[in-house]
């Protein structure tokens, strides 16, 4: 384990608060990264149709579940596939879960598929709070879209462990990433995932590719406000994580709105496929050993040639 000591600005006030330790797991390789073979279901899954929850903790197991997920209730999901079509029902998101209940999702060895461009795939707004370990998120617009409300009293509203992101699909003219925090205060913890940004076309050398093609992702992971409603953002921590691919890969800078706060990024480890750079960050975030793939070095943020050494 490593830590890293912080000051919180109060944003009415400006005053400093007492010094906040911050705890990360250094145990695993800096940013070690996923296969898709390794995490998700495994053996025989059971077909069903959509899901729309009816009751408090119903537990679902070992389904292949076609068309949608609404979450209504505290729920889990355990070795379970959900496969989501536009036109579907629940045509904008795969798994909806949004209705500001405070519900909690869990979902355990999942596999999450969006299919169509046009189709976010998990996507929370409001009080719900959502458990996420050994899952993938494939495809989509956009693979994961929050917004979080209220922070429980301890921890973070979204939790996301040893997940894999990637296969976004891009609509020319439309912005897409694999995870998106747009604006929200309840927070949410990256510990261990693999984040990458773009689709290589077959055929592709992948020493050379850049992201700036409209078939590949905009970003990794991106914190932004709504249009003329920012919403301040904090508490977003991202340790000992694989990026790849994308404009910034890791963006934490809004367009417009404050500086989000209490944004910690430790441990991470990049790629090369990025369009102007690894790490884009705001005055008072904390980063801390994020270090290249190909060569350990610590980043500096600047943005290199794809396929050239990293010194």
């Amino acid at each position: 384990m490593a830590t890293v000591t912080v000051w919180l600005r109060n944003r009415t006030s400006g005053v400093l608060s007492a010094p906040v330790t911050l705890t990360y797991d250094v145990g695993m390789t800096h940013g070690q990264q996923l296969t898709r073979s390794n995490i998700g279901p495994t053996g025989p899954l059971q077909p069903s149709g959509p899901i729309v929850t009816t009751q408090d903790d119903q537990v679902f197991e070992n389904l292949d579940i076609t068309g949608f997920l609404d979450v209504r209730h505290n729920v889990t999901l355990r070795n379970c596939q959900i496969v989501g079509d536009l036109g579907q029902g629940n045509a904008a998101y795969t798994i909806k879960h949004q209705r500001n209940l405070g519900r909690k999702l869990t979902l355990h060895n999942c596999r999450v598929i969006t299919r169509s461009p046009n189709t976010k795939g998990l996507v929370s707004w409001g009080n719900g709070q959502t458990d996420a370990a050994d899952s993938l998120f494939l495809g989509g617009t956009d693979n994961v879209y929050l917004k979080p409300g209220t922070a429980p009293a301890s921890g973070f509203a979204h939790t996301f462990t040893r997940c894999f992101f990637g296969d976004v699909q891009r609509t020319p003219g439309s912005h897409s990433d694999c995870f998106q925090i747009d604006g929200g205060a309840g927070g949410v913890l990256l510990d261990r995932c693999s984040i990458n940004s773009f689709s290589l076309a077959t055929g592709e050398d992948p020493t050379t590719a850049q992201a700036s093609v409209n078939s590949r992702a905009s970003g990794g992971l991106i914190l932004t406000y709504p249009s003329g409603a920012p919403e301040q953002i904090d508490r977003v921590q991202v340790v000992n994580c694989y990026f790849d691919g994308g404009n910034y890969t890791l963006d934490t800078v809004p367009p417009d709105g404050p500086v989000p706060t209490e944004v910690v990024l430790a441990g991470n480890t990049f790629g090369l496929h990025h369009t102007y750079g690894p790490i884009r960050t705001g005055q008072g975030q904390v980063t801390r050993d994020n270090t290249w793939a190909v060569s350990g070095v610590t980043t500096t943020g600047r943005a290199v040639i794809a396929g050239q050494p990293v010194e």
